[in-house]
Parts: structure tokens; sequence; C-alpha cells
């Protein structure tokens, strides 16, 4: 079954009707009142669709990603590839094999796609930037979020010949804060810092094919999804320390965003399980970075967090910059009336060069090594490492 929200469908009813949202929810709620509430909200805006003629869902040969809900078959889409992540292969006991994801974007939104088994071997030829045609994909629903499967019927064609795509829409825009304007449940914030502290990563067992957390039950690894797990993956978490000069708040990195901080790959932070994390600590002290993330508040330690889902680790100093510029206050013009004096030459004025400086810091507090609860990770919503 297909899931198109109401929404959705009041606002083609309202292309296409030129009726008024009001007068879109006045007959749906005409409609719940006359079939006696048996129907839902989004079932009586069908058929108020219905009753006027408009289709809901139009045949074309591409969708535009906003257009895909759950329950899609057979879709075909055209975007530009924004992310690609590594190929996993998965043995579990109900079956085997392997699976890799990329993100790609058009004009109206950006989803994940999700290949299985053969699919996963185009992985190795797409980068970001490539332009890409999907055909017989199905969608579903992970975590709140559309994404789009491709089994062996599918296929993934790399630019098309003759296909274009312009400006793409990744995310919604972000909203800058300085770190003392955060609050609780702030969504996609953006915060410009320096990396004043980092703390050692940690590790933890998770389900080679949904990459979700595991626990250890007697001699064995267990998946509520996947059963008995002979050889578990594994995942990892970093804690860092952000200061950008009006207060610090302590940042998450969950996998994908810690190789984006640490500019390590998946392998290379594996092999160091174990063994020391000094150096890669002690190069990111002073990094100046960026990251769009949301905001939640630990309970144990009564505080709020930031949880990363974007990291730009050498965001643009020319763009910084101009940013800086538009956002400082402009001071008032002020007449001052200088006495005649006796005209001597001015001193040459030295041109000064104009430098990307990092936020001034903070005078530095204890801040202890705890670090999230491994326990509380499955409520952690990682966007970046969604398998399903």
């Amino acid at each position: 079954m297909i899931k198109i929200p109401r929404d959705y469908i009041i606002e083609k009813i309202k292309e296409k009707s030129g009726l008024s949202s009001q007068e879109i929810n006045d007959k749906i709620k005409a409609k719940l009142e006359e079939l006696s509430g048996l129907i839902s909200e989004d079932g009586a805006a069908h058929i108020i669709a219905n009753e006027l003629g408009i289709k809901i869902m139009e045949a074309q040969e591409a969708l535009s990603i906003k257009d895909i809900f759950a329950g899609m078959r057979n879709i075909e889409l055209v975007g530009k590839v924004t992310r690609v992540f590594e190929v996993r292969t998965f043995n579990t006991p109900q079956r085997s094999g392997k699976v890799g994801s990329f993100m790609i974007a058009d004009a109206t939104g950006q989803t994940r796609i999700v290949a299985w088994g053969n699919q996963a071997d185009v992985l190795s030829k797409l980068k970001e930037g490539d332009v890409v045609r999907v055909k017989s994909g199905y969608a579903k629903e992970n975590q709140g979020k559309i994404e789009v499967n491709l089994n062996d019927n599918s296929q993934i064609i790399i630019n098309p010949e003759g296909v274009t795509i312009g400006d793409v829409k990744t995310r919604e825009n972000s909203q800058r804060k300085k770190i003392s304007e955060l609050s609780n449940n702030d969504q996609n914030v953006e915060v410009l810092g320096t990396v004043v502290q980092a703390f050692d990563p940690r590790y933890f067992e998770v389900c080679p094919t949904c990459t979700k957390r595991i626990k250890n039950q007697g001699l064995v690894f267990k998946c509520d999804a996947h059963g008995e797990i002979a050889s578990p993956d594994y995942s990892y978490v970093m804690n860092a320390i952000i200061d950008d000069g009006s207060e610090t708040i302590r940042t998450i990195f969950f996998r994908n965003q810690m190789q984006h901080l640490t500019n390590l790959t998946h392998d290379e932070i594996i092999n160091r399980k174990g063994g020391s994390f000094e150096e890669i600590k002690n190069d990111l002290l002073g990094k100046i970075i960026k990251v769009i993330g949301r905001v939640s508040t630990n309970e144990m330690f009564s505080r709020i967090e930031l949880v990363a889902q974007v990291v730009d680790s050498n965001p643009n100093a020319s763009e910084e910059l101009k940013r800086i510029e538009a956002e400082k206050p402009v001071a008032a013009k002020i007449e001052i009336v200088k006495p005649a004096v006796q005209k001597t030459e001015a001193p040459k004025q030295v041109e000064k060069k104009q430098v990307f400086e990092a936020p001034k810091p903070i005078p530095k507090k204890e801040i202890s090594e705890d670090i999230i609860r491994l326990d509380d990770i499955e409520s952690v919503d990682d966007d970046d490492d969604i398998y399903e």
C-alpha cells in the first residue's frame, strides 16, 4: 500500500482545482462527518480528489524525489550523486550477501538508494557529482525516511546520455547559531567552532545486515531482526568539545561523521581498535570545523549535546569571512569636527591582510571524559548509518 501524506494530496488538489486550502479542508471535514469517521483524513482527501477527477499519482517517465512514497514499486528516478558509502558483506543464518548505499538529490529533495546483491557492485564506479538514472526500484520507509531499494531486477545507469541535473536540494537550509543560543530539540542547526578537546572513540558490536547495535546474550550475539550473529561487525562513536567563543558544547560523531571529522576510512578506524588514538586526537585540537546537526539533552549529565549529521572539516575560509562581515552591525555615522591644525604629512597606512581566524575560545573548563552511554545508542538516529 502506498502511503501518501494528506498534505501532499491537498497540494495536488489545490494545484489542479483552484480551490483554497481552507475550501479543501472543509470538504475533507464534511466527508469525514458524512462517513461517520469510518475513514481517516488521508482517505477522505483521496475521495475528494477522486470526486474532482484529480489524479494524485500520474504516470511519468521519472519521478521527482519529493513524489516518492513508501510502498511504490517499479520506480524510475534521476538524480545527482551526493554521497557514496562503502559496500558491506553480511552472513546470517537467514541469508548472506552484500549491500551498499548512496545518496542522490534533485531540485525537490534527496533520498538514499540502497543497492542489494549484484547492484552493490556498481557503487565502486560511482563518485560524487555523477548523474544516475535508477530503474525498477521500490520505496520503503526507514526510521521516518523514504529510501529506494534496488534488487537484481533493478538497474543503475551512470551519466546517461542527454541527461543533466542543475542545482539540487540536499537538505533544508540550516540555521547558523552560536553555541550559547542552542536549545534542546533544535533541528538542522549549524555551528562553526574550534575543536578544543577530543576523546577516544568507543567501539560497539552491530548486526552486519541492518547495522543496529547487538548485545551479547550468553555465548552468542543476537539481533532482534536477524537472530543469532556468528560474526558481528563493529561501529563506533567519538566525542569532541567544540568552542565558538560564546560557549562550548560536546558533539557526538557517529560512524560516517567520525570518518569525515578525522579523514579516516572505516577500515583505518577499525584497525585502530584496541590501539592508540592519541595522534588523531592531537591533530584535531585547534581545528576549525562546521557541524550541522540536532541538539538533544543528555539526561545523565543534565546538559545539551550536539549530534553531528553533516561535518565539514575544512570550511571555506573566504565564504566564512564574507558571512562574518555581513553579520557585523553597521556603525552609525558620526560627524567629527576637527580643530584647525597645521597640515602634516599623514603616516602611510599599512594594508592589513584579511585572515580567517578561529573564534576566540572561552576560558577552558575542566571537562570529564564521559561519553554517551552505549546502552542509549539504539535511541540515537545516526542519519548516515541507516541500512535496512
